[in-house]
């Protein structure tokens, strides 16, 4: 499965994580468009607060259109 990860305000990435598994309730989608909004940009601005709180990197996008393919 392939990300846009987000390192530091010059370095993004495409990486590749291993396919997530589900449970109870929930489903998989594979998907085929992500956005990036507002709320993606805002994270260039608390990025340096974040990394003090050992996050070292963030998944951006999460407004999605897809398939789903595992219930």
């Amino acid at each position: 499965m392939k990300v846009a990860r987000y390192y530091n305000n010059n370095d993004v990435r495409l990486d590749e994580i291993p396919k997530p598994t589900i449970g109870p309730g929930e489903l998989l989608v594979k998907v085929k468009k992500s956005g990036v909004c507002g709320s993606d940009v805002l994270e260039y601005y608390r990025f340096a607060k974040m990394k003090k709180l050992g996050v070292d990197n963030l998944i951006l996008g999460h407004e999605i259109v897809g398939d789903i393919v595992e219930v």
